[in-house]
């Protein structure tokens, strides 16, 4: 499918949540018919707060295309109902914004994420990381990072900041810090076979390092309220 957006900008359509919803979604025949080369294979859904982003593939399915893997979380997320009113906008190449409206015609509250949690991954620095670092997708999705070309990390006892290029691999299915990453590593003493973890700074988007028995230390004190 051609991702040519040209006048279609901000094509639209609405969907009525109907029986069984939860796994995937149809979209609208004559939205296909009008639309069909513009619709990505993978999308991305957003609410209007924007805080937060879906990833959804777009499969065909007999003679429809349909939201699938992504939309269920989508669904829980958004804790959609039967009756509830959707209208998706397309306002880029692959980015539908989705107006929620409960079955009572009110345009109901987006989900919005709590940025007090900790969102955090641990890694192990090997002998493969020493020209890249990979960020578990979840949250790479869920903090962002996955729509940025760079981001800034500082180590937990120091103001210093150091840029990194962000690279999606294929299909987006996985990220990488790239550029600048070899640096950091050398900066910060980061020896091979050390376990290190990233903290997000919703404040300021960057990623706070802690590591050796620190960061183990983190994973041992209960339970995080996020994990990777």
């Amino acid at each position: 499918m051609r991702r040519n957006l040209g006048i279609y900008k901000h094509a639209s359509f609405f969907k009525i949540l109907l029986f069984d919803f939860s796994t995937k979604l149809r979209i609208p025949k004559e939205f296909v018919k009008k639309y069909g080369e513009i619709i990505p294979e993978e999308a991305i859904l957003e609410t209007e707060a924007g805080s937060k982003s879906w990833a959804v593939e777009i499969k065909p399915l007999d003679e429809h295309f349909c939201f699938s893997n992504g939309w269920p979380q989508f669904v829980k997320d958004n804790k959609l109902n039967d009756m509830d009113f959707l209208v998706f906008t397309l306002v880029s190449k692959s980015t539908f914004q989705v107006a929620i409206y409960g079955k009572d015609g009110v345009l109901r509250q987006p989900f919005s994420p709590d940025f007090n949690k900790k969102l955090s991954f641990t890694s192990v620095n090997d002998h493969h990381n020493r020209f890249f670092m990979v960020i578990p997708k979840d949250f790479a999705m869920e903090t962002r990072i996955a729509y940025k070309n760079s981001i800034y990390l500082r180590n937990a006892g120091g103001d210093k900041k150091w840029r990194v290029n962000i690279d999606s691999g294929r299909n987006g299915q996985r990220f990488l810090m790239s550029e600048g990453w070899s640096v950091f590593r050398q900066e910060n003493n980061l020896s091979i076979g050390a376990t290190i973890r990233f903290e997000f700074d919703a404040n300021s988007g960057n990623l706070i390092l802690r590591k050796g028995m620190e960061a183990v230390a983190k994973r041992k004190r209960g339970r995080p309220r996020k994990h990777y």
